[in-house]
C-alpha cells in the first residue's frame, strides 16, 4: 500500500510505501473501528490529510482510506480514530523523512497559506 501526503497544489504529492507489518496493523486497526464521524471538510489547498491507496499500477491505485483530523473515510463512510489510525501514519512518514515537511505544512494550513 502507499501513503500519499495530500498537501501540494499544483504538483505532485510526496508518498512511501507501507511495510508489511505496517499494512497488517492498518488494516486491523480499521477494522476496529466503530464510532461514525462526519467527514470533516477538506481545503482546496494546504494540508489535506493522509491518502491510503490500495495495490496497483501507479496513477491507477484505488484510495483505500482518508485520514484528517483525527476522522478515518473509507468507501463505508466516516469515523472517528479511535484506533490511532492517523498517528500510525505520522509515525511511518517521519520515518520515511517526511517530519519537517508535514510540520511545515500543517504550519502553513493553520495559517490559511498554500503550499
Amino acid at each position: 500500500m502507499r501513503v500519499v501526503l495530500d498537501l501540494f497544489s499544483g504538483r505532485p504529492n510526496p508518498s512511501f510505501r507501507l511495510a508489511p507489518n505496517e499494512v497488517a496493523e492498518l488494516a486491523a486497526r480499521a477494522r476496529a473501528l466503530s464510532v461514525p464521524s462526519a467527514a470533516p471538510a477538506v481545503p482546496q489547498a494546504g494540508w489535506r490529510g493522509f491518502i491510503v491507496l490500495g495495490d496497483g499500477p501507479p496513477g491507477f491505485e484505488s484510495i483505500w482510506l482518508r485520514v484528517k483530523e483525527k476522522v478515518v473515510e473509507m468507501q463505508g463512510g466516516a469515523w472517528q480514530d479511535s484506533t490511532g489510525i492517523e498517528a500510525l501514519l505520522d509515525t511511518s512518514a517521519r520515518r520515511h523523512g517526511y517530519g519537517a515537511l508535514l510540520d511545515e505544512a500543517r504550519k502553513w494550513t493553520n495559517s490559511g497559506a498554500v503550499l
